[in-house]
């Protein structure tokens, strides 16, 4: 699969998550505030659950809502909604998004 083609998948799985969490995917502003490829330590990528010990290069995409929260996602799964604030925003500035684990202790978390 393309990079292209990875990036289109992903955008699907977010405009996917919109519609069953909002009932819309028009709830999702679509100015996709960040993408970015983020490095994890396995293949469990930032969720903290069971993966292989390889290193591995996923997008990072985060997008904002119609209430101006920021919701992330690590290759198109939903990792969390946090506050538009500018702890968040430090983190979008280094290309660098929190584990999900980590994410409550270092952002304000609006659900995980």
């Amino acid at each position: 699969m393309s990079e292209h083609e990875k990036l289109e998948k992903n955008l699907n799985d977010i405009d996917a998550y919109f519609m069953e969490h909002y009932g819309s995917k028009d709830s999702a502003i679509h100015s996709y505030v960040a993408i970015f490829p983020q490095v994890w330590a396995t293949t469990a990528l930032g969720f903290g659950r069971f993966g292989g010990n390889s290193i591995t290069t996923k997008s990072t995409i985060i997008v904002q809502d119609i209430a101006d929260y920021l919701v992330v996602f690590f290759d198109g799964e939903f990792a969390y909604k946090i506050k538009n604030d500018e702890k968040a925003a430090e983190y979008i500035r280094n290309r660098r998004m929190p584990y999900v684990n980590d994410a409550e202790k270092l952002l304000t978390v609006i659900e995980s």
